[in-house]
């Protein structure tokens, strides 16, 4: 059993980043995903092929210090399901 969604609460820049996580994001590997995203927002972070990421927690910000978002990237099992999920949650300021 598996399941996609995403929730931009009618936010237009967010629709980028939900259909691409929608059409490329990978539902057996959520750890794959947020190495992808790590990557796309820290270009200078760099994960070998052998690295897992699970049970994780990671907060970026990017942008300037007067203007920005606050990312929150989270990989934790599901404890309701099982298997395991990717939430991110993406703050301006």
């Amino acid at each position: 059993m598996f399941a996609k969604s995403c929730e931009r609460h009618s936010y237009g820049p967010a629709a980028v980043a939900c259909k691409a996580l929608m059409e490329q994001g990978s539902v057996e590997f959520p750890g794959s995903n947020a190495k992808c995203v790590l990557a796309c927002l820290s270009p200078e972070m760099r994960f070998g092929h052998e690295v897992s990421v699970a049970r994780s927690m990671f907060t970026l910000s990017v942008g300037t210090p007067d203007r920005g978002n606050v990312v929150k990237l989270e990989v934790a099992e599901d404890q309701s399901g099982g298997g395991m999920f990717m939430r991110m949650l993406v703050e301006g300021y």
